[in-house]
């Protein structure tokens, strides 16, 4: 892909300044509609009507008037509505990216394009709260500090954060902070470390199958390391051939290299231009020079 592509990609991820608040007024009208027929169909009328029966004017309360409280209701379900399909846009967008490496395997590509959509926020300062972009924005930049750091380049992540990151107060600083930490720390192999960088991280991540077998194969117990992995569920191309390479590295430090090479085969194949797979690749490619040297 080149750089053209990516610059559309990144402007069609960003779209333009005034499309939020076109969504947003949008949606407030479309969702209000909903929520108020909703509300009729279950409660009746809500105004209050007369009717002119055999010379006898009977009057009929709506619900807005018999039930005040019901405008506040109606208020909450809008913005309810709005507020999910705002966050649904979001994450429809940030998945839109993060597929070129989940689905496709591409680290390489997957960094090159959140590079550039941090730079590009950066250029139009979309990352300020005026800008109803600025989550996007915010999204993405965690994205990248993330995919550095599961990628193996924790180095890089802490330049970000150092010389990058903009605004260092908030949730996303402190969790791209804490997931940084642990990244370190597993990379150097310091098991004290990783273990207290991993005790504060969110729970989504310190109670993940991954933590935990990142931390005993850290340990040296790599059976049971072995036996977390593979309960793990991959949900993505990427996961699977992590997984194959995390569970190659066990097999190794057991001494099954028929179990490694065929773990490594797949992370290999499946990986992509991910750094495991190429890890992998060159790994495999030793095993083979090896085993091809003439035994004297």
């Amino acid at each position: 892909m080149d750089e053209a592509v990516i610059e559309k990609l990144v402007r069609r991820t960003y779209s333009h300044a005034w499309s939020p608040w076109l969504y947003l007024v949008i949606s407030a009208v479309v969702s209000s509609y909903l929520t108020f027929s909703a509300l009729c169909a279950l409660l009746g009328s809500p105004f209050t009507y007369e009717v002119d029966a055999l010379f006898v004017t009977v009057t009929y309360k709506g619900w807005l008037d018999t039930k005040p409280y019901m405008w506040g209701v109606w208020l909450g379900l809008c913005v309810l509505m709005v507020y999910a399909g705002y966050v649904a846009a979001l994450l429809w967008k940030r998945r839109r990216v993060m597929r070129i490496y989940t689905r496709g395997c591409d680290e390489a590509l997957c960094l090159r394009v959140l590079r550039r959509a941090v730079e590009y926020g950066k250029e139009r300062r979309i990352y300020r709260r005026l800008d109803l972009r600025h989550e996007v924005y915010f999204s993405l930049e965690s994205e990248l500090v993330a995919l550095l750091c599961v990628s193996g380049r924790p180095g890089e992540a802490r330049e970000y954060l150092d010389n990058g990151w903009l605004r260092r107060k908030g949730f996303a600083y402190r969790g791209a902070e804490r997931l940084t930490e642990y990244a370190e720390a597993v990379a150097a192999g310091d098991e004290p470390r990783a273990r207290e960088a991993a005790s504060r991280l969110g729970a989504l991540r310190r109670y993940n199958l991954g933590v935990k077998a990142a931390l005993l194969a850290m340990g040296g117990d790599y059976a049971a390391a072995a036996g977390v992995a593979a309960r793990r569920g991959a949900s993505s191309n990427a996961a699977r051939a992590a997984r194959a390479y995390f569970l190659a590295r066990c097999y190794e430090g057991m001494g099954e290299a028929g179990r490694a090479a065929e773990n490594y085969r797949c992370a290999a194949a499946g990986g992509g231009t991910m750094l495991r797979a190429q890890k992998a690749r060159e790994w495999l490619a030793a095993r083979e020079s090896t085993e091809k040297e003439p035994v004297e």
